[in-house]
């Protein structure tokens, strides 16, 4: 039975009751998979603490060069917020095709990437951007980077007493280009089964570098080196592409060994080559 709970609505009334949680505390936001957990008696808290009345937390901004998301802001927001959009339309992909309506409109960043699902959507372009997630505890804030905060299946490094308060990332030059996309049992409404977010970054029409991270087929998100080195250098022309796919397939192979491995590799050559076609015309490339 919950004995108390906490909304805090400044940073000082946050570390006075992070101060107060224990072991069996829980943090709510959205609630879209707390309060099913609830529900079912799969978790008994002695403590709520709510997390959407801080007035920061919500907020998505730009400041010194860096895109700042508050950990309480909501999928919709973010696949609507033009800085998103503008930054890292990557993100806005992933945010734009969580759960249905309903679940977009409740469901947090924060609860996304503390969650620590290997399907979560919003952690792989977090991964891809170099993120930094900034975390409230009692004696004030820290600052990680994704990979020190997910560190294993629906396995964090924060502690009991503390929570995710926001991240940020740099903003990239104008010649940079994102996209994410998943593959699930359905077209909407569907579970990660595998989460591809690349970017791509451009120099006079040629591939100068980037960055591909896979989601759904680790314990956490991982970037596929082989798959990267593969375009760089390259127009993405279909050839440059189909050698990324294969080098992309043959990765997950080496690093999933579930007998659902097959699956996953054959099936990330298709999400592969949607993704580069989604940046190709983004980037506004042509090919002769």
């Amino acid at each position: 039975m919950v004995e108390q709970y906490f909304a805090p609505e400044t940073r000082e009334e946050l570390f006075e009751y992070l101060g107060r949680m224990t072991p069996d505390s829980r943090f709510i936001s959205g609630g879209t998979d707390l309060i099913l957990k609830l529900n079912a008696g799969k978790t008994c808290p002695d403590t709520l603490l709510y997390l959407g009345a801080l007035p920061e937390g919500r907020e998505i901004s730009e400041q010194d060069g860096e895109i700042h998301i508050g950990a309480m802001a909501d999928m919709t927001a973010i696949a609507r917020n033009p800085l998103v959009a503008r930054t890292c339309t990557a993100l806005a992909d992933a945010a734009g095709h969580v759960g249905s309506v309903q679940i977009r409109n409740k469901a947090t960043v924060g609860g996304n990437v503390a969650n620590a699902s290997p399907a979560g959507d919003l952690t792989v372009p977090l991964w891809l951007m170099d993120a930094r997630v900034h975390i409230a505890g009692p004696r004030g804030i820290r600052t990680a980077t994704m990979e020190e905060t997910v560190v294993g299946i629906e396995k964090t490094s924060l502690n009991y007493d503390e929570a995710i308060l926001s991240f940020s990332y740099p903003v990239p030059s104008a010649s940079t280009y994102t996209a994410y996309r998943k593959l699930g049992s359905r077209s909407e409404v569907t579970i990660s089964r595998v989460g591809l977010a690349v970017l791509v970054r451009m120099r006079e029409g040629v591939v100068a570098n980037t960055r591909i991270i896979l989601g759904a087929v680790a314990t956490t998100p991982v970037r596929a080196f082989s798959a990267e080195r593969c375009l760089e250098g390259s127009r993405l022309e279909p050839e440059a592409v189909e050698e990324a796919a294969s080098a992309l397939s043959e990765y997950i192979l080496e690093i999933n060994k579930r007998p659902n491995r097959f699956y996953k590799a054959h099936a990330s050559k298709g999400v592969l080559l949607d993704v580069l076609d989604t940046i190709r015309q983004r980037s506004g490339i042509t090919l002769p």
